[in-house]
């Protein structure tokens, strides 16, 4: 059980985006990484 706790904290702090922080991950804003990530965005091909 806290092994699956660990990892699903992991996913949610540095791999999912989260719209309340503009679409980016809770570590980049924690990181101070949100501003350069919003105003830089990379385009998919």
């Amino acid at each position: 059980m806290r092994e699956r706790l660990t990892e699903w904290v992991a996913y949610y702090n540095h791999q999912r985006y989260h719209e309340s922080l503009e679409n980016v991950r809770p570590a980049d804003a924690y990181w101070g990484l949100q501003e350069q990530i919003v105003a830089e965005p990379v385009i998919a091909a």
